[in-house]
């Protein structure tokens, strides 16, 4: 089930379902949305919400939440570092997207009044999988992502990884997401599945690509049947060969926020 592709070797697109049901008059919108890409990616989802919505459908969408400060207070003091630090990478990731020249999906597709969400906890997240495997996951992950400024090995080796995961994904849908172990998967997908059947119109679904082929496994069982897809581009991929290159080297471009301020 393709829900990533790489075309003309660069070029990463995400794929959109479109989904009718054979026997009431109910149609959804399945979005794959990568977590980051140009900003021309998320303006093109948003236009297909906005279209949607225009439509009659609801815009669904995943929210994480995080515990707030009374329900902090009564979490395990292990659990609330592992939630902070989970937070510190977020807020990593959302800066080293410019690396590649993209921007992240929580940055650039920031949901509308009317869109529906079905939120995910970190305290849920931390439960089901475990405060120790979140906690190594999050602690590589940061040391990944964390170099000095004026660096020029630390972003040719970030695009050079993401340049092979996302291929690697594309190519048979393995990831290595946070939100890909498979308890928490499962909570993600049963979340938005049961967001569409709570409600009887039609919907627009925006989900991230690990959980579609789940989400599209629960449509069928619903009575809901595939009418047509279309791929949507993400943005170009670093030339693997030359981010090699340049990593060997050490002459790779510089996170342009560590360039020097007169430039």
């Amino acid at each position: 089930m393709d829900v990533l592709r790489v075309r003309r070797r660069r070029t990463l697109e995400s794929v959109v379902w479109y989904y009718r049901h054979s026997a009431v008059t109910r149609w959804i919108t399945v979005v794959a949305v990568h977590p980051q890409g140009e900003a021309a990616y998320f303006l093109t989802v948003r236009t297909i919400a906005n279209r949607g919505r225009t439509g009659g459908a609801r815009v669904y969408y995943e929210e994480l939440l995080s515990p707030s400060g009374g329900e902090r207070r009564v979490l395990h003091p292990d659990v609330r570092r592992v939630i902070d630090r989970v937070g510190e990478w977020e807020v990593l990731r959302i800066a080293r997207a410019g690396v590649l020249g993209w921007v992240d999906a929580r940055e650039a597709l920031r949901p509308d009044s009317d869109w529906h969400a079905h939120p995910v906890s970190t305290v849920d997240a931390v439960s089901l999988t475990g405060a120790g495997w979140i906690d190594r996951y999050v602690r590589q992950s940061l040391r990944r992502l964390d170099w000095a400024d004026g660096s020029r090995r630390g972003p040719s080796l970030h695009r050079l990884r993401v340049a092979t995961a996302a291929r690697r994904e594309a190519r048979c849908g393995r990831t290595d997401r946070l939100g890909a172990h498979p308890a928490l998967l499962a909570r993600r997908a049963t979340a938005a599945l049961d967001a569409l059947r709570r409600d009887d119109g039609h919907g627009v679904l925006l989900c991230a690509p690990e959980v579609l082929p789940r989400v599209a496994a629960g449509l069928a069982d619903l009575g809901f049947t595939r009418q047509g897809s279309e791929w949507l581009p993400v943005g170009q991929l670093p030339q693997r060969g030359t981010t090699a290159v340049q990593l060997l080297l050490g002459c790779g471009p510089r996170h342009p926020a560590s360039l020097p301020a007169h430039r």
